[in-house]
């Protein structure tokens, strides 16, 4: 497994594709910019399938006659991020700075899509309450602005690009200014750069039934902190009958080898990969598994997580579920993993790739599905409304019924 976590480091190379210009804007070229864009894509994506290779040709059509007429920097960063996002894949993405510093506006909570609408939760708004709706973006219905502007939203299926509305609000139609958000209550909001600062995510533990259930939340795999720190809540509660791990939004980062290592009594299963780029950032892994630490935890696991979980956290809640250690509570994850291969192009604009297809350890597609959980517990809005975490007290009964983990 080790080997797995040194082979992720992404690949980074820089492109400069040698084309006439067909039209200018400040620091870019745009014609410059869509071959090297496409060169790169044939060369090292690695998820190529009919009905990516025909919506790349339709999104590369497009461009070709779109930029010829566009000249602002702004028009061409929104034309070439439709052409990536026709790739459909969550790793495979690209970044303008000069387009994000345009847009500095942030939302005072986030937005999730439940039960067939966008719902506030972990508001930091005094305007705008956890369990509000959003009825319209600019006088649009949500599902009307979603589906008019999908093709701007870097995401592996449809499900997980509604978890991306925020992300699609900031590349519409060439405009930085901020949208008017309307909510069912008829409140009105209009983001701005002035908010304050979320709390910062953190590690937190804490016994849910004293010396018998822990629980430990996850937020983050990125950089060494969150793993180091869900390592010491762990070794805290070794003794404990059953712990109950919390990845509920955790949006990925590195692998937590060492985590896993000392959460498993058993060799865990890892993905099977594969690629068809000609040119992938690393080879494929194949026939590795997750062995047991050394004083590892002997109880039982109860992995919570949901749709935002992706990238390294379903690295982590795959081994566990599919090597039948942990049973899984909440709602399906977002289905992306794998590390990019990543490509600077001109004016710091930064393209990334995805480069391998990664499968379940049973040989069964992964990618834009996800991990279904073994006891489902979707988010309700009845539940934010009350501030109720009822899939919390799902994972906690589960713990408690010392049930056998199920066969995948």
């Amino acid at each position: 497994m080790r080997s797995v976590a040194a082979a992720a480091a992404a690949l980074t190379v820089s492109v400069c594709a040698a084309v006439p210009a067909a039209a200018e804007a400040p620091g870019i070229d745009a014609a410059r910019l869509g071959s090297a864009i496409r060169a790169a894509a044939v060369a090292h994506f690695g998820l190529w399938d009919p009905g990516r290779r025909a919506s790349f040709a339709s999104a590369w059509s497009r461009y070709r006659s779109t930029s010829a007429r566009v000249g602002a920097r702004d028009a061409v960063a929104l034309e070439a991020i439709r052409l990536v996002a026709s790739l459909r894949n969550a790793h495979t993405s690209i970044d303008d700075p000069a387009f994000a510093a345009a847009r500095r506006w942030r939302l005072p909570f986030v937005l999730r899509y439940v039960e067939g609408a966008w719902i506030v939760t972990k508001s930091r708004s005094r305007d705008i309450p956890s369990g509000a709706e959003l009825r319209a973006i600019d006088g649009l219905p949500p599902e009307r602005f979603f589906a008019s502007h999908r093709d701007l939203v870097f995401a592996s299926s449809d499900a997980q690009a509604h978890s991306l509305l925020e992300v699609e609000m900031r590349s519409v139609d060439n405009d930085a200014h901020p949208p008017r958000l309307t909510f069912d209550d008829g409140r009105e909001l209009t983001p701005s750069a002035n908010v304050p600062d979320a709390i910062p995510p953190r590690v937190a533990y804490h016994w849910l039934i004293p010396d018998r259930v822990a629980y430990i939340a996850v937020p983050s795999f990125d950089g060494d902190t969150f793993e180091r720190d869900a390592l010491t809540a762990l070794k805290r509660f070794i003794t404990a009958e059953a712990i109950v791990i919390d990845v509920r939004g955790n949006g990925g980062g590195s692998t937590p080898v060492d985590f896993l290592e000392l959460l498993t009594d058993r060799a865990l299963p890892w993905w099977k990969e594969s690629t068809n780029a000609p040119l992938p950032a690393r080879k494929p892994v194949v026939g590795q598994q997750i062995p047991p630490a050394d004083g590892h935890y002997d109880g039982r696991v109860v992995v919570l997580a949901d749709d935002l979980c992706i990238f390294a956290c379903e690295d982590f809640v795959m081994p566990l579920v599919y090597g039948r250690r942990a049973r899984f509570v909440g709602s399906r994850t977002a289905g992306s993993t794998g590390k990019p291969f990543v490509v600077q192009l001109d004016g710091g604009i930064t393209l990334a790739l995805g480069s391998i297809q990664s499968s379940l350890p049973d040989g069964k597609p992964f990618e834009g599905i996800g991990i279904e959980p073994t006891d489902p517990a979707p988010l309700r809005t009845a539940d934010v409304k009350a501030g109720i975490d009822a899939q919390l007290d799902r994972a906690l009964a589960v713990a408690e019924a010392k049930p056998e983990m199920r066969t995948r």
